[in-house]
């Protein structure tokens, strides 16, 4: 039953989180924290998001706010795991990634 509620813990937020592609564009930083300017000029809002900012074919998934602001307080965003980067991490701190084309 754990191993269970494990999966499903992990399955159900990529499931949502796969419904928003990855995007070409940068990350920003200001006193506010951090934000990702997608390549129209629009900053990513309100969900979790898979982004593959350096190019190398492997996404991360980050969490943004309705400010556009990357969600990162006290090591969680949206009830899930983040790192120090804000990247989803599951319980034993691996961040997840997912194979971007």
């Amino acid at each position: 039953m754990k191993k269970w509620k494990k999966t499903l813990l992990i399955v159900l937020p990529m499931t949502f989180a796969m419904a928003f592609p990855a995007f070409a564009g940068q990350w920003q930083s200001d006193p506010n924290g951090w934000r990702y300017e997608e390549s129209e000029g629009n900053y990513l809002t309100n969900g979790w998001y898979w982004l593959d900012g350096n190019q190398d074919g492997i996404a991360e998934c980050y969490y943004f706010g309705k400010d556009g602001y990357m969600v990162n307080e006290q090591g969680r965003a949206d009830g899930y795991r983040v790192d120090h980067n804000g990247a989803w991490v599951d319980d034993n701190g691996i961040v997840q990634e997912k194979v971007v084309k």
